[in-house]
Parts: C-alpha cells; sequence; structure tokens
C-alpha cells in the first residue's frame, strides 16, 4: 500500500489546493503527534485543510477529533498565524515540499523521510514539530533553514539537459529517472512502458533517450483522472492521472484528486488502526490461553500428584514391618534388601522400590512419620488443586468478558447511517423507514424527510410517533403503520390491537383551521385517511445487514423475520425493560444501554424466538 505521495501527486494536489489562497487561518489543531488539522475562512466557504508530515496534504470534509487542551506546538502556531491571510500555497523544486504563504511567516511542510512541519519568519525557523539533524542541516527553533538538496524540476528540463543527466548515471533507466530525477518508482515504470524501453536497461542510446524525454513530457501533460487503485478488494495506491501499469485493476475513479487522497489516507490510517487493535486483541488472548495451559499443567500436575503419595503413603503401612527393618539397619549394609535400589547417607535417604513404585524415605524419621509426610503431600496438592481450578474459571471468565467487551467496543465504532438518529426499520421489501422518538423528532422528520413520493403514517392512538415511509408500496405501509402503532401509548395500554393509517406528503400540515389547535409534534390531516385495522401489537428484534454491516432492528415482525436468522418476536407483558435488554445484550453482543433505545417504551412478554437459546 502506498506510504507518501510522490512529486508528481503533489505538483497535482496543489493545484487543486489553490482554493484556500486569500482565506484566512480561524484555529489550528494538533489532532496526533504528525498531524496538524487547519481551519480556514474563505470568502466563498469555510475549509479544513488536514497536514500530515512526511505523508500527505489534503483538504478534508470529514470530522475530525480535535483534542480539548491545545499542544504547545498547535498554541505556538495559533500564536502567529490566526487570523493571519494565506497569500500563496507552492511545491518547492518539484521536490516534496510544500510551503503556505501566510504575511511574512512560511509554514513549511516536508512530505519525504519521517516528515516535518516548520514554521519560518522570513527564512528563520520559529519552530518545528519535531527536531532532526542530518549532515547538511539542522532543524531547530531560532536556526536558519535550509532546504534539502536542489532536486531536478523535470517539468522545465530540455531534452539535451535530460541527455545529460541520464548519459551521465552507471545506473538502469528506472532507477535514474525514479532517483535523479524525483520521479517515484510508479511514474518511472510507466514512462518507460508508454516509451518501450526495457527500464532494466543500462547505457540508452540517443534514440531510447528521445522515446523516453517525450514519454515524460506527455505524462506531464496528461488530464487529470484520479483514482483509488485496488488489488484483491486492498487499496494499494491513489493515482491523479491513469496509468497503464494499472490498466487491469480495479479503479475507484473520483472527480477530484484531493478527494482521492483524502479517502485513499483516511481508510489506510484506519486499516492501521484496525490492525494494531486485532493485533492487541490477539495479544491479551494469547495471554490467557497460556494462562489457562498453565493452569491446565498445574491441574494434572496436583491431581497426578495427590494420587502418588496416597498411594506411596499407603504402601508404606502396606509394608510396615519391612521398611522399619530396613531404616532399623541403616547403618549397616543395605544390599541384602533387594528393595532397596538407591542411598544417600549424607544426605538422610534411601529410596526402596514396591511394584513399580519408588518411594523415597528420610533414614531419620519413622515409617509412620515417612508415611504421614506423604500424605501431607497429597493434602497440599489437594489444596493447590482447589487454587487453580478456582484461577481456571476466573481466566474463562476473563476471556469471556473481554471478547464481549470487544464485540462491543466494534458495534459502538461501526458506521452509522442517517436514519439511525430516529426509530426506523427495513421493510420486506427493502424500504427505509423513520419515526420521530418525541415531539421535536417528529416535526424534524417530517419536514427534512418528508418528500413529494413518500408516505405519512401514524396510529389512530394519542402519543404514536410520526412515521416517513420513502416508498408507497402496500407491504411497507402495512409494516409503517404496524410500527407507529407499536412505538405508541397502546403498548403500555396492554391493549391487543389497534388501528393505524396513511396518507400523501399534501395531506400533512402545520397549518391549523378555525378552532383548531396544533400541539408541537401534531400536524392536522386533510382528506382521506387509508387505515389498516386490528394491526396485532407485536414487534421482533433481530441483527441484519446494512450495506454490509450488521444492525439490530427492532420493527414490525414481518419485517424482522424476513431479514434476520436469529430473532426474538415479543409483545406487552411483565418483564422489565431493562432485563430483557441484559438478556439481549448477552444474546446479540450489543451494550444494554443501546439495545433500550431501539425498544418499545414499556415491559414485555416473549412468544418466540427463531435461532437463539432463551
Amino acid at each position: 500500500m502506498k506510504e507518501e505521495l510522490s512529486s508528481l501527486d503533489i505538483s497535482i494536489l496543489l493545484d487543486e489546493t489553490q482554493t484556500i489562497v486569500d482565506g484566512y487561518i480561524e484555529k489550528i489543531y494538533q489532532t496526533s503527534a504528525n498531524e496538524i488539522l487547519v481551519r480556514i475562512r474563505t470568502k466563498k466557504e469555510k475549509i479544513k485543510l488536514l497536514i500530515h508530515s512526511g505523508k500527505y496534504v489534503c483538504i478534508t470534509k470529514r470530522e475530525i477529533k480535535t483534542p480539548k487542551t491545545p499542544t504547545s506546538f498547535a498554541m505556538t502556531l495559533r500564536k502567529y498565524l490566526t487570523n493571519k491571510r494565506i497569500t500563496g500555497v507552492s511545491q518547492h523544486d518539484f521536490d516534496r515540499i510544500v510551503e503556505f504563504e501566510i504575511g511574512k511567516y512560511s509554514l513549511v511542510v516536508e512530505l519525504f523521510s519521517k516528515g516535518n512541519i516548520i514554521l519560518l519568519e522570513d527564512s528563520k525557523i520559529v519552530i518545528p514539530l519535531s527536531y532532526q539533524k542530518w549532515a547538511h542541516r539542522t532543524i531547530k527553533s531560532k536556526t536558519d533553514y535550509v532546504y534539502p538538496p536542489s532536486k531536478v524540476d523535470v517539468r522545465a528540463l530540455s531534452f539535451e539537459e535530460f541527455k545529460k543527466i541520464v548519459k551521465k548515471t552507471k545506473k538502469d533507466i528506472v532507477r535514474t529517472l525514479a532517483l535523479d530525477l524525483n520521479l517515484g518508482g510508479l511514474c518511472s515504470e510507466e514512462i518507460c512502458l508508454n516509451a518501450g524501453v526495457d527500464k532494466n536497461k543500462k547505457n540508452v542510446d540517443e534514440k531510447d533517450i528521445r522515446r523516453i524525454y517525450d514519454a515524460l513530457s506527455n505524462l506531464m501533460k496528461k488530464g487529470k483522472e484520479a483514482s483509488i487503485v485496488f488489488e484483491d478488494n486492498k487499496m494499494i495506491d491513489v493515482i491523479p492521472i491513469q496509468f497503464q501499469t494499472y490498466k487491469k485493476y480495479v479503479q475507484k475513479k473520483y472527480s477530484s484528486f484531493n478527494d482521492a487522497v483524502n479517502d485513499f489516507f483516511y481508510e489506510k490510517e484506519d486499516i492501521m488502526k484496525r490492525e494494531k487493535g486485532l493485533s492487541k486483541y490477539n495479544e491479551t488472548m494469547e495471554r490467557y490461553e497460556r494462562e489457562r495451559k498453565q493452569q491446565e499443567n498445574a491441574r494434572k500436575k496436583f491431581e497426578k500428584g495427590i494420587i502418588e503419595n496416597k498411594k506411596k503413603g499407603d504402601l508404606i503401612y502396606e509394608n510396615y514391618l519391612l521398611i522399619d527393618k530396613i531404616l532399623q539397619n541403616v547403618k549397616e549394609d543395605l544390599k541384602r534388601f533387594k528393595e532397596v535400589v538407591e542411598e544417600n547417607r549424607n544426605e538422610g535417604w534411601i529410596e526402596v522400590l514396591f511394584g513399580e513404585t519408588k518411594i523415597k524415605l528420610d533414614i531419620r524419621k519413622t515409617v509412620p512419620e515417612n508415611a504421614e509426610y506423604y500424605y501431607k503431600s497429597g493434602k497440599k496438592a489437594k489444596e493447590k488443586l482447589e487454587g487453580v481450578k478456582k484461577s481456571f474459571v476466573l481466566t474463562e471468565k476473563k476471556m469471556k468478558k473481554f471478547e464481549i467487551e470487544k464485540k462491543q467496543e466494534k458495534k459502538e465504532k461501526e458506521k452509522i447511517f442517517w436514519f439511525e438518529k430516529h426509530r426506523w426499520f427495513m421493510s420486506s421489501n427493502n424500504v427505509i423507514v423513520i419515526g420521530g422518538k418525541d415531539a421535536r423528532s417528529n416535526e424534524k422528520i417530517v419536514k427534512r424527510y418528508l418528500k413529494e413520493k413518500d408516505r405519512y403514517a401514524h396510529a389512530d392512538v394519542h402519543g404514536a410517533p410520526s412515521v416517513v415511509v420513502k416508498g408507497d408500496d402496500e407491504t411497507t405501509l402495512k409494516e409503517a403503520c404496524a410500527f407507529s402503532l407499536i412505538f405508541s401509548k397502546a403498548w403500555n395500554a396492554k391493549i391487543g390491537s389497534g388501528d393505524a393509517y396513511w396518507v400523501r406528503p399534501e395531506q400533512v400540515s402545520k397549518m391549523p383551521g378555525t378552532g383548531e389547535f396544533v400541539p408541537r409534534g401534531g400536524f392536522i390531516i386533510r382528506g382521506k385517511k387509508n387505515f389498516f385495522r386490528k394491526i396485532k401489537i407485536k414487534v421482533g428484534i433481530g441483527e441484519v445487514e446494512v450495506e454490509s454491516v450488521k444492525k439490530l432492528m427492532c420493527g414490525p415482525v414481518s419485517a424482522v423475520k424476513y431479514h434476520s436468522k436469529r430473532y426474538i418476536v415479543f409483545e406487552p407483558g411483565e418483564t422489565k425493560k431493562t432485563d430483557f435488554a441484559k438478556k439481549l445484550s448477552k444474546i446479540f453482543g450489543y451494550p444494554a444501554d443501546r439495545i433500550m433505545r431501539v425498544l418499545p417504551p414499556g415491559n414485555v412478554k416473549i412468544t418466540e424466538y427463531v435461532g437463539i437459546k432463551i
């Protein structure tokens, strides 16, 4: 996967970034160790500029989380640059260096190596993002800023100058283009491909040099056609123009290179965070697995110890007279006792063998004392076994808890769709239906989302949500009416069924007639109401997939059954909503408080479940 922008990338990107010129800097944030976010105000709009040292710069429309407390670097940038006008944006010598001219100050962004962001006053460094030192230059406060050794600007290179560079090198042609002419690997390979010259060729003749030079010139003049390149469903590059190299690859086209860069690096960083999170997850799980293995080995050891120590104690008593005789004659020659297999009088022990069991005896102790030693050892092993068993159970609990927490974290971080701000469900015909949560949101969804071809549904009960249907098929309309009834005050009234209706958008009004009053969240319905009668007050909850993202959906039973393989059907009952939410949390892995927000307003009774053990 591409790590940074090339010189050509930066050149094209900065053409699109000129929209910030004449804009004023409003605020600067340091959003990570290597990244700053600059808020800019222009005559036409407000712009967010994202600068990541060593990698990229781009205008972003994303919501970037900003720290509450600014870093010292961000504070210094604010001190010098707030309310200052941006007078220019440029690339230094076709190098990977971007310069923002801001009054008498410059913000220099180095996009090579580890990168840097440097504030200059004239040519003097006010503050760098990081201190750096090379043989030829040092980046630190209160010193003159020195550019890295000049690169060749291929955009202004004549054929003779180009030929001179190529003739001088001992490298193959692709490396000459990539390194000596600062074009990077992809551009260099593309030029060789377009010129019909072997990229590994050395000592190219003048004819080949001319063809390469023409291919380079054509590449520089090529029209912009930005895209992100994919291989095996994974992003591998972001390009400002079309390359033959990627001709057979899947590509996602963009209207601007800036948007492509923004998406590419945003997704790349997101992937890296996920991989890092996965690595940490695996590390923790491996630690728990090691603990379990150690505990399992200890359990087997102690269980074996209990059996063996009891057996040895019993054998000592079974052979009491013989062992007593051996211990009485321990100072004499013990070879006459065939049971004695080893001895160490200096350390005070002998070893005897009965059948296949070896028993170590302390020659300073009596027979009962030796037997008691093994019985006590067995007792200690039993006590330790109980401790190991408890530890094993505790480790398993920790593992399960950790897995549940990680699943919940993953679901909390998943993609949030626009309709999730409201009550919602997806009908059996894959139509999104939304409903209000209170008087305020009732008005909001009607005002914002009820369009000409949509339909409005409402239960024939006071205190029901307004429902907007993004379609007009009968199945969806019936489910939408049931949806409004489910989330109305009819639930707590515990009535078995009720009526609901749908109308066209033009029938819904906030304008009262003579003698009428329209409360907040309420509407006047004029004309014919299309009723569905005796709708059963039952609801389903299950996991559905929306654009490959799993979501927990609570809605009409028919819709939930259509979309879910695992679901629960319930109705008004006696089980507390909070207890039900906790039960669902264990089943589906979502936090209980999040489940509470999608459930109907009162207590419940489960009537059916599929693919789930209750």
